[in-house]
Order: C-alpha cells, then sequence, then structure tokens
C-alpha cells in the first residue's frame, strides 16, 4: 500500500488539491451491569478520510483503505487547506484498567479509554500527527423506584475517579419520596451532566455553516444571546479528552471564547466561510470541546427557595432551531425544593423552553466538573446553572 505522502504526491502531480486525514482508534470498553463487569470488549478502528478538489469542484470519501471511491462535483461551500507548516503532539497517559465497584446499589455504566492517532497530510505541504488518549466514563445508579447518574472525563485514568464518580451517583440515587409538581415555571438546577447536554447543542449552532444554513439561534457576531453570568469556550490547547494541535484543514488551533459573557464574539470558521478559527472540518466548522466559565455560587446555596434539581437530561430535540426554541427529557433524580428543604422527587419532567434561558442563569456554581457521555458526546468542563424554565409533565 502507498504511502500517505505518495498518495497525496500522486494526486497532486494530477492537478488536484488533496488532503488524507487518518484517525486510528483504540478502544476498551468496560460494561456493568447491577454493580459486576459484564463484559470488557477491545476494538480498535482505522479510517482514511480522503478529499480531492479542483477547479471548484471536490468530492470526499471515507474507507477503512487509502483510496479515493467518491466523486467530484460543484459546491457552494469548497473545501480550502491552509498553507504548509508541521505539527506534532505525542502524550502518553496512564490507560483504562478494569475497576470492580463497590457499590450501595445496583449499578450500571460503561468505562471507555480511548487511544487516537489522528494525522493529516495535505499537497500545501502540512503535516500533523497527534497521538494521545483519554477516559470517561458514565454510571446510573437504581434504588428501587429512584436513580442517579454522574459521568466524568479525563487524560489519565484514575480509580479514586471511578469511584468519586459511582459515589455521585449514587447519592443523587439515596433520595426518596414523592412530590408533585404543576406545568410552570421553575427555578431549575441544571446539573453538570444537564449542562454539557444543552451547551453540546450551542456550540454546534456556533458554526458558521449552521449560521447560513439556518440551524442557528445565533446571527451574528457581537449579538447579546444571554446575560453576562456566561462565557462559552471552545478549548483544543488545554489538556483534555478531544484537545487537538490541528483542524481538518490543516490550520493551528487556538483557545477561543465563543460566548464572553452573554456576547456571541466568535463563530466557529474554517478557510472558505471566513477568517478561520482553527474549527474546519472539510465542510462544517465543528467545536473541539468546551469549557464554561466558574461563577461564585455555591450549589448549596443555589438550592435555597423554591428549586427543582435536574439530575440529567436527555432527548434534546427542537421546534425552532433560529429561535432556539427545544424541548429536553429528565432523566433520573429530578429533586423538588421548598423553602431550601428538600420535599422530594418528581417524576419524569421536560423542559420546554428556549437555550436563550439556558444562557441567561440567575446563578453559576463555582463547582465544575469534566463530563463526557453517551448523549453528550462533546468533552466539555461545565458548573452548575440556575434557570428560570418552563416544565411540563
Amino acid at each position: 500500500m502507498k504511502s500517505i505522502q505518495e498518495f497525496v504526491n500522486l494526486y497532486k502531480g494530477k492537478g488536484y488539491n488533496v488532503a488524507v486525514l487518518r484517525l486510528k482508534e483504540r478502544r476498551k470498553v468496560i460494561k456493568y451491569v447491577e454493580s459486576k463487569i459484564e463484559n470488557v470488549q477491545e476494538i480498535e478502528d482505522e479510517r482514511f478520510s480522503v478529499m480531492l478538489e479542483r477547479e471548484g469542484k471536490y468530492g470526499i470519501s471515507h474507507s477503512s483503505r487509502l483510496e479515493f471511491n467518491g466523486e467530484l462535483s460543484p459546491g457552494k461551500i469548497v473545501p480550502v487547506l491552509s498553507q504548509g507548516g508541521e505539527l506534532r503532539k505525542v502524550k502518553e497517559r496512564v490507560p483504562v484498567q478494569v475497576v470492580e465497584l463497590d457499590s450501595r446499589y445496583p449499578t450500571y455504566g460503561t468505562l471507555v479509554g480511548v487511544q487516537v492517532e489522528r494525522e493529516l497530510i495535505t499537497s500545501n505541504g502540512f503535516h500533523g500527527l497527534d497521538k494521545d488518549g483519554y477516559t470517561y466514563g458514565y454510571f446510573r445508579v437504581k434504588n428501587g423506584d429512584y436513580s442517579g447518574s454522574w459521568a466524568f472525563s479525563d487524560v489519565n485514568f484514575s480509580k479514586e475517579k471511578v469511584e468519586e464518580t459511582v459515589g455521585m451517583a449514587e447519592h443523587f440515587a439515596s433520595f426518596q419520596g414523592r412530590a408533585e409538581i404543576e406545568d410552570g415555571e421553575y427555578q431549575v438546577v441544571l446539573s453538570p451532566q444537564a449542562v454539557g447536554n444543552l451547551m453540546m447543542y450551542v456550540a454546534n449552532m456556533a458554526s458558521k455553516f449552521s449560521i447560513m444554513a439556518g440551524t442557528s439561534m445565533f446571527r451574528e457576531k457581537g449579538e447579546m444571546t444571554g446575560n453576562e453570568d456566561i462565557t462559552l469556550m471552545d478549548t483544543p490547547r488545554e489538556d483534555r479528552p478531544m484537545s487537538a494541535e490541528f483542524d481538518d484543514e490543516g490550520t493551528p488551533t487556538f483557545n477561543k471564547e465563543v460566548i464572553s459573557k452573554g456576547v456571541f464574539i466568535n463563530p466557529l470558521s474554517n478557510n472558505e466561510l471566513g477568517e478561520t478559527t482553527g474549527n474546519a472540518g472539510w465542510i462544517t466548522p465543528k467545536p473541539w470541546n468546551l469549557e464554561v466559565k466558574e461563577g461564585d455560587s455555591s450549589l448549596e446555596s443555589m438550592l435555597t427557595g423554591n428549586v427543582v434539581f435536574i439530575n440529567n437530561v436527555w432527548y434534546t430535540r427542537f421546534n425552532n432551531y433560529s429561535e432556539g426554541i427545544f424541548s429536553t427529557v429528565s432523566r433520573d433524580a429530578v429533586m423538588v425544593y421548598k423553602g431550601g428543604k428538600f420535599a422530594g422527587i418528581a417524576g419524569r419532567v421536560r423542559i420546554a423552553d428556549s437555550l436563550k434561558k439556558i444562557l441567561s442563569p440567575s446563578a453559576v456554581s463555582k463547582e465544575r466538573y469534566s463530563v463526557m457521555w453517551w448523549d453528550a458526546r462533546l468533552q466539555g468542563v461545565y458548573p452548575y446553572l440556575s434557570v428560570n424554565v418552563r416544565l411540563i409533565k
């Protein structure tokens, strides 16, 4: 088989702009059922993505082999490769290990270790290699009719982190008793897990492609989209899971505020759509990983008064992308507080409101957690948020 460089040179000699992105992943997945290890899987996958462009026509193909099996066609958006250079990062991480769980209640979940090699070679002379690894886990604890969950992510495996995560899930599952709530507006405290799910959608809407396609609530740089308590960052150069040295066009990445104190200041862009922010996919700009700046409140202070605490959310759907109107379903503990005292667990509820409300919190916690789970696939560091939103059954 030809080397990637030989493949690029071959098509460059035929007059094409060429980019080859090689992604190799090794995953170790440990699955837990009722606190016991059900199975351990080791999965290895290597994929080649090839982009060819000539005279305004381009094609992209994906295969387990180094080949181009697509067709070139004209497009309104055509990938534009950055000029040459070389970027290399090789990190050795503590790999995931099999851990026996010691929990009070039946626990379910997965612990995943990932080793990634990402290599990009282009006809403009760029060569990038990014070798890294990370671990993440999600655990759900059942206590009869009650449940709680928690998640974590880190660049290195830590048994203590697994134990801490299971302990947090146990904590939320330990609350018992029922409380009823009616449809209406409530002061709701969202956990970092729930914040991670919603910020994934906010960050994807920040892509210039999403703005152009009308699938974003953002319009233009400089608009006020929340209050000054919210700053959302894209952080590819932090030492965190899913960080990246370069984007798919060969542009060096950098940390940036996407929303700064409620103001949308950095639409995520590639070379074709404007001044690049180092977030290129070949067509759609994308966030790498996220951070919401901490606030000055404690979780304890956020639970005073009449409050509903939501442990997690899933099934997030949009009724109107351009206005950010969405609904999402609670998952696990929905804890009702009256006068600052725990009053019981409500049944499943749905948040039906606007993402702009999520970006306008009345309080942001000092505590933050590095979170990644199967419905918050974009790793991030998130606080608790206290927001005023509509809940329906």
